[in-house]
């Protein structure tokens, strides 16, 4: 046999090629200008192709060789970051291709394949050298999570680069708690038929609502009438009664006093946002406006509220999230709705309870709708009311088990060999889980996590600080960190994580943004990620990212060592 017939032959990649880890849709995504990807990312139908298009997994690397004559029985491709191949990926197969997933981005690599022929005589191929391309993000495949990624290998400002292989972040681990509801009709019986009256209302509103679909009535459409000033109360209770809210939907004009709270001040930003400084669980507030209309007619209104709303207008219950705001983050564009006007003077009044996560009330004109179409958001917005508005929690089924598959579970443990485990989703969602899903040999820690300009809030400021010590811990490494979804109380932390790093800011938005590669529900820059941006600038204003960040981490206790040790641990 000659020795060309006994050595396997390397097809690709070639020797010295850079490959690419992503695919052509997240190049072509990531190529464009930031403002010409801030509109893509609020155009649901690009959005949604994009999603099609890219998804959260990276592109493998294509190795392929040719089999000496007369074939073998079996093949093992060696691929390795060194050249004596001590580490890195082994897989033995009988076909004369295989692809890999999961290499670090910019990175030179070492890859053979032995062969081992139908006489039992062991043959090599000789060694070839490729590199990975110096793209980010470093998108990672493990099937069963998605939307999973390496913290590391951008360059900072000062021309280091973060490591790769010492964070990740990920969607969650495992499916969170989920709560079980009392019978509805032992939950209408109770409080004197309150809940039941609103019910019917409900119904009522929906009955009308298909009889101008079936024949739409001749309206006047108004302008959007409401301004950004509002007048708030914030009585010093736990809850509303069925009196108070009569009263509240009583009044005809903004009172001096409310409940016996004064009248305060409230005007939302440019996105229609107002916050509380200190926001505080259940709690309630009243939101009252006066404005002129013109002629009697429909007017079409934008609000999101954090986390249980009403809006009322003129007496008459225009809008029910009472069960819940129902989209995260909060914003003016979560609820869009027609509201009927009068000519001359209205008044708009809001009650809001205040959620787990924040204290937050938005409202601003939204981009006309079609009548069609705000009557059938309507109808679907108050038939899920109906079904789910009178739920009491009965108990909660604990969170479930892993998602990931025994393979998946051992890669992350003996490849990424994840040791900490950083939760940030809610107690409640965390119900009945003591540890890790990835196991006892993982240290799990669970925070309460906020999002956006919540970070800024005291709250906020104090999850940020208990998350960094675990971080400042060089023994925690290599750690993972996710919410839900690993999109917005992830990407908060991602985003400050590496600005602290001294990532270049486009970096820092394209980050948050390769969550849409695979996920097209409805979260855009205005609704949420530009909320962070102006939350962390207004509080700490500064000349750079950096600055600015290690400002607000200062600013939630953490020291400048404490800052050093987690630059020095995670900087090349």
């Amino acid at each position: 046999m000659s020795e060309s017939q006994a050595s396997v032959t390397l097809l690709k990649p070639a020797a010295g090629e850079t490959v690419s880890l992503l695919n052509p849709a997240h190049k072509a995504y990531l190529a464009l200008p930031r403002q010409e990807r801030i509109a893509f990312f609020a155009d649901p139908a690009r959005r949604g192709q994009l999603a099609m298009d890219a998804g959260h997994w990276p592109r493998p690397v294509d190795f392929a060789w040719h089999a000496p004559a007369g074939g073998a029985a079996e093949y093992t491709l060696h691929v390795s970051r060194q050249g004596d191949f001590a580490s890195g990926v082994v897989v033995t197969t009988r076909e004369t291709s295989f692809s890999v997933y999961n290499l670090r981005i910019h990175c030179p690599y070492f890859w053979k394949v032995t062969a081992v022929l139908a006489d039992g005589r062991t043959i090599a191929s000789p060694v070839r050298t490729f590199q990975t391309a110096d793209e980010t993000p470093r998108l990672l495949r493990i099937d069963g999570l998605p939307n999973v990624r390496d913290l590391g290998g951008r360059k900072t400002a000062e021309g280091r680069r973060v490591k790769q292989d010492m964070i990740f972040r990920c969607t969650e681990l495992n499916a969170g708690a989920y709560p079980v509801y009392e019978d509805e009709e032992d939950v209408l019986s109770r409080d004197h038929g309150r809940l039941r009256k609103v019910k019917e209302q409900l119904l009522a509103r929906i009955a009308k609502a298909r009889r101008e679909q079936a024949a739409p009535p001749a309206v006047v459409r108004l302008p959007f009438l409401l301004t950004p000033a509002w007048h708030v109360f914030r009585p010093q209770r736990q809850e509303l009664s069925s009196a108070d809210l009569d009263a509240i939907r009583g009044l005809t004009e903004v009172p001096g006093e409310l409940l016996g709270a004064r009248r305060e001040d409230a005007t939302v930003d440019n996105l229609g946002r107002f916050v509380f400084a200190n926001p505080r669980e259940g709690l309630p507030s009243v939101f009252m406006q006066e404005f002129e209309s013109p002629a009697d007619g429909v007017m079409q209104v934008g609000c999101g509220g954090d986390w249980f709303w009403d809006f009322y207008l003129n007496g008459g219950l225009a809008y029910y999230s009472m069960s819940g705001n129902g989209m995260n983050p909060v914003a003016a564009s979560n609820h869009v709705f027609p509201v009927p006007v009068k000519k001359g003077r209205n008044l708009a009044v809001v009650v809001l309870l205040s959620g787990s996560a924040g204290w937050v009330w938005c409202c601003a004109g939204q981009p006309p709708l079609p009548m069609e179409t705000l009557l059938a958001r309507q109808i679907a917005h108050d038939e899920l009311a109906v079904a789910g508005f009178a739920k009491v929690l009965k108990s909660r089924v604990p969170a479930g088990e892993s998602r990931l598959s025994a393979e998946m579970k051992s890669y992350m443990l003996d490849t990424l060999r994840i040791r900490t485990d950083i939760d940030l989703r809610y107690e409640l969602d965390c119900h009945g889980m003591s540890g890790s899903p990835l196991g006892a040999s993982v240290a799990w820690v669970q925070v309460s996590f906020h999002q956006y300009d919540a970070m800024v809030g005291e709250e906020g400021r104090k999850t940020f600080a208990k998350v960094f010590k675990v971080l400042c811990g060089e023994a925690n490494y290599p750690l993972l960190f996710h919410c839900a979804a690993g999109r917005d109380r992830t990407g908060s932390l991602a985003f400050i994580l590496n600005g602290l790093l001294g990532v270049d800011e486009e970096e820092l938005y394209k980050d948050w943004e390769a969550t849409g590669f695979g996920d097209n529900q409805p979260f855009s820059h205005e609704t949420s990620f530009l909320h962070l941006i102006k939350g962390l600038k207004n509080a700490h204003p500064q000349e750079t990212w950096r600055e600015t960040l290690e400002a607000y981490v200062k600013s939630c206790g953490i020291t400048r060592e404490e800052i050093d040790t987690f630059r020095n641990i995670m900087l090349e």
